[in-house]
């Protein structure tokens, strides 16, 4: 564990430096493989694959842009909302539980949802397709007071 995690950190602060210098292809590429590496979850594969097929993007993508948009949920929602939505939505509690996600969101995101996508390599163009998709897919699982709860969360997102 601490190997992996001193590997980790080592490709972070890598990660890190070539963001400082504006390459951001290579930043995403290396939180890819970051990323790609710690995810074992079935339900959450199952989850950012529907995302990458439908919207076109990678795995990275697809986990990044998730854990931003749960992160303003989990603040804009009642807590016992996000709490079962969490719990009730395959693979969604797999991305928020990921310390490596959150690491790198952490480390290359900003403060909005939009910082985040932009560090992801994705436009503010990404977001209003994206949110709808993940929605879409929550909405097969979610009971109606969680969707209406997270609608609210992300009615600047949802068109």
């Amino acid at each position: 564990m601490i190997y992996k995690f001193s590997k980790y950190m080592v490709a972070v602060s890598m990660a890190v430096s070539v963001a400082n210098a504006g390459f951001m292809d290579s930043v995403v590429n290396q939180a890819t493989s970051m990323v790609s590496h710690s995810t074992s979850s079935s339900a959450s594969n199952t989850l950012t694959d529907t995302l990458s097929k439908s919207l076109g993007i990678n795995s990275t993508q697809a986990l990044g842009g998730t854990a931003a948009l749960m992160s303003l949920a989990a603040s804009a929602m009642p807590k016992n909302e996000y709490t079962s939505l969490l719990k009730s939505v395959p693979g969604l509690s797999s991305v928020m539980g990921n310390s490596t996600v959150t690491s790198v969101l952490s480390h290359f995101g900003g403060k909005s949802v939009d910082d985040t996508f932009k560090a992801l390599g994705m436009d503010k163009e990404t977001v209003y397709k994206f949110a709808p998709t993940l929605l879409s897919y929550i909405s097969k699982y979610a009971t109606a007071e969680n969707l209406s709860a997270l609608k609210k969360a992300w009615s600047s997102y949802l068109k």
